[in-house]
């Protein structure tokens, strides 16, 4: 179907990935479409509520780290009151570190996760300003963290739906995408 479409190019299958991938380009913009395995009676779940980790039971490790990634980025958006505000701030942030050269996971600098997490609580702390002094924010605020504790933009559930081993294997994978 894809194929088929005079726009799309490179299309190509990335089965070493970390999670089931197809990467393609349409008409210039690079797309990356991830793929998840539900259990049908979890599919009344669509659209994901993104509160409810029920959909992570009994699923594989590519399929919670697939569907991850979309919640993640669903919690960072619905925790910001200003979408706009916070996509621009984050767009500067990623752009200076990356020219300072602190921008990537190989070298064990930040990601742009551990970046929207992390420009998504200043704008949570600091959410009437304006985006330069949240800019400014940033970095006076993050100077004086105390690193020991984590950046939390909700609490961490206790009664969950999913076992112990699969929180596991998310927490762990979290952890490995943020060094």
């Amino acid at each position: 179907m894809l194929s088929a479409d005079p726009d799309v190019k490179q299309i190509r299958s990335i089965k070493k990935a970390t999670v089931p991938l197809i990467k393609f380009s349409y008409k210039n913009v690079s797309i990356d479409i991830l793929f998840a395995s539900v259990e049908k009676s979890k599919m009344s779940l669509f659209p994901l509520y993104f509160e409810d980790d029920s959909i992570l039971k009994n699923c594989d490790k590519e399929s919670i780290l697939s569907i991850n990634g979309w919640w993640t980025t669903e919690i960072i958006l619905k925790s910001v009151s200003n979408i706009e505000r916070f996509r621009a701030v984050l767009t500067a942030v990623r752009l200076l570190a990356k020219q300072k050269g602190l921008y990537s996971s190989v070298f064990g600098y930040f990601t742009g996760v551990t970046l929207a997490i992390m420009v998504a609580y200043v704008c949570i702390l600091f959410h009437k300003f304006a985006e330069c002094d949240i800019f400014h924010k940033f970095f006076s605020f993050y100077s004086k963290w105390d690193w020991k504790y984590p950046i939390l933009l909700r609490n961490i559930q206790e009664n969950s739906d999913i076992s112990s081993q699969q929180m596991q294997l998310i927490m762990s994978m979290k952890e490995q995408r943020e060094l």
